[in-house]
């Protein structure tokens, strides 16, 4: 009736991000070229293409459970934006060729933790009781 322990929330809300970013790095160490240094793709298109990706759902989201009866509406809100964040990552990974580990911390991981972030303060603000 009260849904996950927080506990459990918290948890994948902050190992999501990190197993993907992890296992998109392992995976295309298997080719040639694909983990080595880019100077030209630092990762901030990644960064930009990623947010204009998922922040919109976001804010969606969280309008859409305004004032709705939430136990944890900052968990609820974290974990709502990191989902979307990491929806948004698998497309810019199919487009992205670059598996760098600095240019995946930067334009792949550091969206999606802004987004649990902005998850996070929007469902403190819309979702609370």
């Amino acid at each position: 009736m009260l849904g996950r322990p927080y506990g459990l929330k918290m948890g994948v809300v902050l190992a999501a991000p990190l197993m993907a970013t992890a296992a998109r790095h392992l995976l295309s160490a298997e080719f040639d070229g694909m983990v080595r240094l880019w100077p030209e793709r630092p990762g901030f298109r990644c960064l930009g293409l990623t947010l204009a990706i998922a922040l919109a759902p976001v804010v969606a989201f969280a309008s859409a459970f305004r004032r709705a009866e939430v136990v944890t509406p900052g968990t609820s809100g974290a974990g709502a934006g990191v989902a979307m964040g990491l929806s948004a990552g698998v497309l810019v990974d199919l487009w992205c060729p670059v598996a760098y580990l600095p240019h995946l911390l930067l334009g792949h991981l550091l969206p999606v933790v802004l987004l649990g972030v902005a998850g996070s303060l929007l469902g403190r603000r819309l979702l609370a009781m």
